[in-house]
């Protein structure tokens, strides 16, 4: 059964990575002082295994005594668990997708005027628990003691020699190779959810753009979303069509404004003003007026998910 889980990877390959741990080398050593039979593999789950366990997961003792009731050694019996951890983590995952897309409808599809409301709800993660859960409930340890992660060094040079179940297996050990708070992801959450939110936000008043002698060359209800509609746009005048090359110039100019910030903030999402992209002059009811740029605006989006992912 194949699957797929969007995580963010960082890889547990020793117990020496993480502070928090309670479990010393000479745990680890002498666990796998009983299971010399079991391989590489067996001591590279309990590793991992160990550099995310935390004191509120139970004692060293309780780690030995987990990984003692907890491995499946049986090929047959390892088989059994893959099938069932992947089909509850493709349930429970699915799950949290649909709920998403379902909170999210309000932002990012036409109708009534999203309010405060809808955007709370569309910054809102389901599955910001699912990982403080999993490894509170001991399922992401079990995933990991008998699924450990492999690194993609790892992957390009073992797996050439892998079984298609030997990759799934590779693919299990995916699922939990950081132990993140859930409040973080949730704000991770938030923010990419507001990055999100400014894009689908983002519409340019395409009938309210004038040529440098003061024409407007495309319909007037016209309006495109940054940044696709706008290179669609542009792509559907490489045909024969009227202006098409001053069109094209005129949409590269505008996503350049956007690029460089320079665009009047007022522009976007504003039908009652006309602009001039290449001057980058504006004027309302005919009048000339003069517009303050957006500024850092949208590159501040970037640094806020950027700094978002650090945490």
């Amino acid at each position: 059964m194949v699957f797929t889980v969007l995580v963010t990877v960082w890889s547990c390959q020793t117990i020496n990575e993480n502070e928090m741990s309670n479990i010393s080398e000479k745990n680890v050593t002498d666990i796998l002082a009983g299971h010399s039979a079991d391989g590489e593999l067996f001591e590279k789950g309990v590793r991992q295994c160990a550099g995310m366990w935390r004191d509120s997961d139970g004692t060293p003792e309780d780690f030995g005594k987990f990984v003692e009731d907890s491995y499946v050694s049986d090929p047959a019996g390892k088989e059994k668990l893959f099938m069932k951890l992947s089909k509850a983590f493709e349930q429970m995952n699915g799950a949290y997708n649909q709920m998403t897309v379902d909170l999210q409808k309000p932002t990012v599809l036409q109708g009534d005027a999203p309010e405060d409301i809808d955007y709370i709800f569309g910054s809102y993660s389901p599955s910001a628990h699912f990982y403080d859960d999993m490894f509170s409930n001991k399922v992401a340890f079990i995933t990991v003691l008998n699924f450990p992660h492999f690194t993609l060094s790892e992957k390009n040079d073992l797996g050439k020699n892998w079984s298609r179940l030997e990759w799934a297996y590779s693919r299990m050990g995916d699922m939990f190779t950081s132990r993140v708070p859930a409040s973080v992801l949730q704000e991770d959450a938030a923010q990419v959810s507001a990055t999100e939110n400014y894009i689908a936000d983002y519409n340019i008043m395409m009938g309210h753009l004038l040529t440098e002698d003061g024409r407007k060359i495309f319909p007037e209800d016209m309006v495109l979303l940054s940044h696709w509609n706008l290179r669609d746009e542009l792509k559907s005048n490489y045909a024969d069509v009227p202006d098409a090359h001053l069109k094209q110039e005129m949409i590269y100019k505008v996503m350049e404004r956007i690029v460089r910030q320079d665009i009047p903030f007022e522009v976007v999402n504003n039908p009652g003003y006309d602009w001039n992209p290449f001057s980058n002059r504006t004027w309302k009811d005919g009048r000339e007026v003069t517009l303050a740029p957006e500024g850092d605006g949208r590159y501040q989006q970037i640094l806020n998910t950027y700094h978002s992912m650090l945490e």
